[in-house]
């Protein structure tokens, strides 16, 4: 039984067409890196440009209760104290206001960021929700990126 000799891939294939060349070859893998860096930076770019469009202008859509909502809880914790596990409402009566509700970060941290600028302002509320949205782009193509491999 004799054995047929196998010719090293090196030899048939030039190291330019070697798709396991191009996965291995150290530069290239920078390069790319570098690539994928630039355009999650440009989309993230241009992601917060459009969602700074009208950034001034007051809540029209059809949530307007609720972003005025947390609006108020915000402006509360701005004017009432920023006791963070207390948030109040504007719709309180007689009571404290005290109301059961998601975990207030955001409220707090745009509280936070009036008591920096001196004044309640409606477009602190909507950068940072711009801000965090986009955010989520690097995140979630590092999660497809773990999840799907380098085809993410």
């Amino acid at each position: 039984m004799t054995r047929k000799r196998k010719t090293p891939r090196s030899a048939t294939t030039s190291p330019r067409t070697s798709p396991l060349a191009q996965r291995s070859d150290p530069a290239r893998a920078d390069a790319r890196k570098v690539r994928i860096d630039l355009v999650l930076i440009g989309l993230c770019v241009v992601a917060l440009a459009v969602r700074l469009i009208d950034v001034n202008k007051p809540f029209l859509d059809l949530q307007a209760w609720r972003q005025a909502d947390t609006a108020a809880v915000a402006r509360n914790y701005y004017e009432e104290g920023l006791s963070f596990f207390y948030p109040r409402v504007d719709w309180r009566g007689d009571t404290p206001g005290y109301v059961e509700m998601e975990f207030p970060l955001y409220q707090f941290l745009v509280a936070c960021l009036y008591r920096l600028v001196g004044a309640p302002r409606e477009w602190i509320g909507h950068a940072v929700s711009a801000i965090f949205s986009v955010a989520t782009i690097p995140l979630l193509y590092a999660l497809a990126r773990k999840l799907y491999g380098v085809w993410a």
